[in-house]
């Protein structure tokens, strides 16, 4: 051996061959070709004594000391499940009936502010009373009727300027059109449910019922999804959902997470490639999923680079910036982490740039852009001659009698009801059309 790298190889098999540690691992993978980590999790230091001994061997070309290959197998989120513990809701990691004798019920969210409900199928049994049930698979029956509860009692009233009305010269909401959730009482071991006021505690076979108030959800007429919710009072669309995912996401966030920590390549020509040179390969059993899963990756995790690079531009300023700012600074932190070849030019540089900003303030999606995220805020530069609009606008007489922070607030808000939607124009800047 005259390399270092050989014998460093050789060294580390010397010192690892006689380990009991690194002996147990080899036992148990002489008697099974795969082993789960949870049957060797009273090894200390598992991954990085695997880590070593992968790379341990007498010889260059020898086997490693420990023949280690990682497999991971994924699925995508078909549910989020949970019991309930003495009033509390405990999470499970897969879909099950009973857990420790209680019964186990299905989560949803709201949409829009992520209020926890329970949502279910009512089942009438043999003994004649009522039962929430987990609602059918993905799939299984997509029209199947759901039952959503929310664990909340307190609902806000929807106050709307149709609904105001004059009281003693007053003004004074009428009440929500959503009727408020009704209570009902559960039984969180068989989970037999009715109204509050009409439960048997004496009805339930072979136990004692343990009790917990949740509150009905009124549907949408026709549909299988809530009116509204009680908390933010969305009533758009769905208005909640179940937790479930496709199968490319999950897959996408294991990708990029492995990615990531793939060394870069140590050829100098591989590292002049965006990504430095890394490589990951990845297979599917479908070929249409194996085709729709490459673009999809590359859109997903060209999105989350795009989205560093604007994060570090706002956070190398500390003033306020415009739009034409903000896509400047961007490009010079995507030009430092090798995002464009040298063929690229300033013009596609500056497109790209101010595409991703554009893409950031219009947010079609805005849960998952910066702006729903926390981490930029969008606002309007007041003129410079707004006074004397304000002092003039009707909306600054009576019954408003708004003053001009007020008022501008009130335009802002307006404005930006169009920016979500995407009614804008890109005045000053260089635009074509792409994927984007």
């Amino acid at each position: 051996i005259t390399t270092l790298k050989g014998k460093t190889q050789a060294f580390l098999y010397y010192v690892l061959a006689g380990d009991g540690q690194v002996q147990n691992i080899l036992q148990h993978l002489e008697k099974e070709s795969a082993v789960e980590l949870l049957d060797l999790e009273d090894i200390e230091g598992l991954t990085d004594i695997v880590a070593l001994g992968s790379i341990a061997r007498i010889r260059e070309n020898d086997n490693p000391l420990i023949p280690a290959r990682y497999h991971i197998l994924a699925r995508a989120i078909a549910g989020i499940y949970a019991y309930f513990d003495a009033g509390k809701l405990t999470l499970l990691s897969r879909r099950v009936k009973q857990h420790k004798g209680r019964a186990v019920f299905e989560l949803a969210s709201c949409n829009r502010c992520g209020e926890v409900m329970v949502v279910g199928e009512k089942k009438v049994r043999l003994d004649g009373y009522e039962y929430l049930e987990q609602p059918p698979g993905v799939g299984d029956d997509p029209i199947a009727p759901l039952t959503w509860l929310t664990l909340k009692s307190e609902h806000r009233q929807e106050v709307d300027d149709d609904d105001v009305v004059e009281e003693g010269g007053k003004q004074a909401p009428k009440k929500s059109k959503v009727p408020p959730p009704s209570p009902m009482s559960l039984c969180t071991i068989c989970g037999r449910f009715s109204d509050k006021s009409t439960f048997h505690n004496d009805s339930c076979d072979d136990h004692e019922p343990v009790i917990i108030d949740l509150y009905l959800l009124e549907n949408k007429p026709r549909q299988t999804v809530p009116r509204q919710c009680p908390s933010c009072l969305n009533n758009h669309g769905t208005v909640a959902s179940r937790m479930l995912t496709g199968k490319e996401v999950p897959v996408a966030v294991l990708a990029t997470s492995l990615y990531q920590k793939i060394p870069a390549s140590i050829n100098e020509e591989e590292a002049k490639y965006p990504g430095s040179g890394r490589k990951l390969m990845m297979f599917s059993d479908s070929r249409q999923d194996a085709a729709f899963f490459a673009p999809f990756m590359n859109s997903t995790y060209n999105k989350f680079k795009q989205r560093r690079y604007l994060v570090q531009a706002l956070e190398k300023t500390d003033e306020i910036i415009d739009l034409k700012g903000w896509a400047t600074l961007t490009k010079k932190e995507a030009e430092v982490a090798g995002e464009w070849g040298e063929d690229a030019g300033i013009g596609k540089r500056n497109r790209d740039a101010e595409g991703w900003v554009l893409r950031e303030w219009i947010a079609t999606d805005r849960r998952l852009s910066l702006g729903g995220a926390g981490m930029a805020i969008f606002r309007m530069r007041r003129p410079n001659n707004f006074q004397a609009f304000a002092n003039t606008s009707v909306l600054s007489k009576p019954p408003w009698g708004l003053n001009e922070d007020e008022l501008w607030y009130l335009i802002q808000i307006l404005l930006d009801s169009l920016r979500n939607q995407g009614i804008v124009s890109f005045y000053d800047f260089i635009m074509e059309l792409t994927d984007h």
